[in-house]
């Protein structure tokens, strides 16, 4: 990544940091909409950086437990999903390990898990599932789809998700049927 374009990006996501920070300490004063339209510029900006990250990056595995993990990118997405009413629920994911590059991972939890909270309806649940699959790990993340939502996305965060998981021998599967969406993403241990 070009010089100019890493000093755009760190620009960038400070002044997003710091519009983050003021809604977070002025919630009550914003709608629904502006909080959202806050978090979608945060996520571009991730996005941003994100896209060349397979061109310098080499994965720095260690061990990495998963739990702790998933628990920090729902703590990043509190005020998005406090907002919509979203509650976040685990299942067997408590005492799994992987040896992997948690930066890359929860870049990519944290995609799936921004999209969950987009396109559930308001009060809905976002559960995160759990289980070893002979030398992966599987990780499903399953909402409900709002009726209200358009879905509209992009596919941009999918698609980065899927080359990011690539880098680390990892791969990404989504569902959706009328009324419920579903990712799954696989990681290879070691």
């Amino acid at each position: 990544m070009g010089h100019m374009r890493k000093v755009i990006i760190h620009e960038l996501a400070g002044k997003i940091g710091f519009l983050k920070a003021y809604v977070e300490e002025n919630v009550n004063k914003f709608d629904e909409e502006f909080i959202s339209m806050v978090a979608n510029i945060d996520l571009l900006t991730r996005y941003l950086s994100d896209t060349h990250l397979g061109e310098e990056y080499r994965p720095r595995k260690r061990k990495v437990n998963l739990k702790e993990l998933l628990e920090e990118s729902v703590l990043e997405l509190d005020l998005f999903a406090r907002i919509k009413g979203v509650k976040f629920l685990f299942s067997g994911c408590d005492d799994v390990n992987l040896y992997t590059d948690p930066f890359i991972l929860s870049r990519v939890f944290f995609n799936l898990l921004h999209n969950s909270v987009k396109f559930s309806p308001h009060g809905g649940k976002v559960m995160l599932v759990c289980r070893r699959e002979d030398s992966r790990t599987a990780v499903t993340i399953e909402n409900e789809v709002s009726d209200e939502e358009p879905h509209r996305g992009t596919g941009m965060g999918m698609e980065i998700s899927s080359d990011l998981l690539n880098l680390i021998g990892g791969k990404l599967e989504a569902r959706r049927s009328t009324s419920r969406f579903r990712v799954t993403v696989y990681v290879q241990d070691g």
